[in-house]
C-alpha cells in the first residue's frame, strides 16, 4: 500500500495564492462551482437514471489514469449526479479520464438495497466495455472514488471488482452502514429507509465494515464534518489496507468542492497515487 505524503493541510500552504481556497463549504457552494458538461452519456438500464457519464481526459491519451466516481446524497433521489459535475470537471482538467455513475436511489422505483447496488455493478460493467472489456480495463490505472453514501457504495463495489480497481478512495465515506443508520441526523435515518425490509444477511452484505478488504483504500475526512461522524473513518482504519487523511477545518462538502483547500490535498494525493503505478 502506498503511503500518502500529507495527513493535514495548513493555511500557510496557500499564502501565495491570489484567492485563498475556502473551507467548510455548503452544498449550495458546491452547486455554484463552475463545471463542464460531460462528453457523453451511456445508459446501462431501462430507467432514465441508469446511466454513466464521461469527462474525457483533455489530452485523450490511451494511458490516462481513470477515475470512476459515485456521487453521494444520503442515498436519496433528491440528490443527483449534477452536484459532482464540478469535481468531475476538475479531475478531467488534472489529466484523468473520468466516469461518473447515476443510479436509482431511495424514492425511485427499484432504489434502495439491493437495487441501488445492482445499478452500481451494472454501471461499472458498462464502463469497462468502453475500454474493450474487463481485461483491458485491468491494464489501466483505475481509482474508484465515492463521496458520503457514494463512498459506502464504492467501498462495497471495489471489493467485488478487486481485479479491475487499483485503489478505492472514500470522501467522507460511510463505512459502517449499521452503525451509521443508528444515528439521529436526517442522513443517518435514511440509512434505515435504504435498507427497509432487509434481513440480517442483507445488512451484513450491505456493510463495508463487515467485508474482507482486498483493495488498498484511502479515506479523506474533514474534521469539521457534521454529517458523517469521524468514527466512520477512524474505526475503518483498523483494517491493515486502509489509510486516513484528516483534513483540518473541512466540512462534509469540502471534499467534493474544487475551490476548497481540502480539495487541493485530495487532488495532489490522487495524482501522486496514479503516478506511482
Amino acid at each position: 500500500m502506498k503511503k500518502l505524503s500529507a495527513l493535514l493541510i495548513s493555511v500557510s500552504v496557500f499564502s501565495a495564492l491570489a484567492q485563498e481556497p475556502r473551507s467548510n463549504v455548503s452544498f449550495s457552494d458546491v452547486l455554484a462551482a463552475p463545471f463542464a458538461e460531460p462528453d457523453q452519456r451511456i445508459f446501462y438500464g431501462d430507467s432514465p437514471i441508469q446511466f454513466v457519464e464521461n469527462w474525457q481526459a483533455l489530452e485523450r491519451q490511451s494511458s490516462a489514469p481513470i477515475i470512476l466516481s459515485i456521487h453521494g446524497g444520503c442515498w436519496l433521489n433528491a440528490y443527483a449526479i449534477e452536484h459532482t459535475y464540478a469535481m468531475n470537471t476538475a479531475l478531467r482538467d488534472a489529466g484523468f479520464d473520468v466516469w461518473s455513475l447515476e443510479y436509482r436511489r431511495v424514492g425511485d422505483d427499484g432504489g434502495g438495497w439491493p437495487g441501488t447496488f445492482n445499478d452500481i455493478q451494472n454501471g461499472l460493467v458498462t464502463i469497462a466495455a468502453q475500454y474493450g472489456g474487463e481485461q483491458a480495463l485491468a491494464q489501466r490505472d483505475v481509482t474508484l472514488i465515492g463521496h458520503s453514501a457514494g463512498g459506502h457504495l464504492a467501498l462495497l463495489a471495489g471489493q467485488q471488482q478487486a481485479a479491475l480497481i487499483d485503489r478505492i478512495v472514500g470522501l467522507a465515506a460511510i463505512t459502517d452502514i449499521r452503525d451509521y443508520a443508528a444515528g439521529e441526523n436526517s442522513c443517518q435515518q435514511v440509512g434505515n429507509r435504504f435498507m427497509q425490509g432487509a434481513d440480517e444477511n442483507a445488512w451484513t452484505a450491505a456493510n463495508p465494515a463487515a467485508q474482507p478488504l482486498q483493495v488498498d483504500t484511502y479515506l479523506f475526512h474533514g474534521d469539521a464534518d457534521n454529517i458523517v461522524p469521524l468514527a466512520q473513518s477512524r474505526d475503518f482504519a483498523a483494517h491493515e489496507q486502509v489509510e486516513v487523511v484528516w483534513l483540518k477545518g473541512a466540512g462534509h462538502f469540502d471534499v467534493i468542492d474544487p475551490q476548497s483547500r481540502a480539495w487541493l490535498t485530495i487532488l495532489n494525493e490522487l495524482k501522486q497515487l496514479s503516478a506511482q503505478d
